[in-house]
């Protein structure tokens, strides 16, 4: 079934194509725990599928599981979140997200489930960490 959440801020992420690679070695572990990364093939069937050219790869997955992607000459870029529905394996993905962009970016993005919850998801250093967001509302 999944919770539903949506990006209200943030800036694009990018992760440097050559991070691609260790991308996918990051997160296939992952599935050993779970099956499959979500809703997603494993990567072993993405490798299969797209003849083992990472970038495509991980493009695809993350395209998959949510993300709304792009990519240019230097990076693959995550513009927002477009899938609606969050998977079982989000804290994993942001785990390994973080592990792969820049580290001396810091990335933050404010999300919102659908029961108005909302909390920060922030990448910095090579770290992920989640924070509840509070909104105050002048009188």
């Amino acid at each position: 079934m999944g919770y539903s959440a949506s990006r209200l801020s943030g800036d694009p992420i990018r992760i440097p194509r050559e991070n691609t690679a260790k991308f996918l070695e990051l997160i296939e572990p992952k599935e050993e725990r779970i099956g499959h990364i979500s809703w997603c093939q494993t990567v072993s069937e993405y490798r299969t599928e797209l003849k083992n050219n990472t970038d495509d790869i991980t493009i695809t997955l993350l395209e998959d599981y949510g993300f709304i992607p792009d990519s240019d000459a230097d990076s693959i870029i995550l513009l927002s979140w477009g899938g609606d529905k969050i998977g079982s394996s989000w804290d994993d993905v942001w785990e390994v997200l973080a592990q792969v962009v820049d580290p001396s970016i810091t990335y933050e993005w404010v999300m919102m489930g659908e029961d108005e919850h909302m909390w920060g998801e922030r990448m910095h250093l090579g770290v992920n960490t989640k924070h509840d967001v509070i909104v105050q509302v002048a009188n």
